[in-house]
């Protein structure tokens, strides 16, 4: 069975990986291996870095 991380970056951009992303200063970001894609936008929270999930 597949898993999948999303994370909200600092912009309010909300995004879903294959494989778990890294941090950056404000945003998340994808390592070399796996793709991302933009799930919308959302206003912003100030906790976005605890918005790392993975679903199954």
């Amino acid at each position: 069975m597949r898993s999948y991380t999303i994370a909200q970056d600092a912009d309010g951009i909300w995004w879903g990986y294959q494989v778990e992303p890294n941090l950056s200063h404000k945003s998340w970001y994808e390592n070399e291996v796996g793709n991302s894609v933009c799930l919308g936008k959302e206003p912003l929270i100030s906790y976005w870095k605890e918005t790392l999930k993975r679903l199954k």
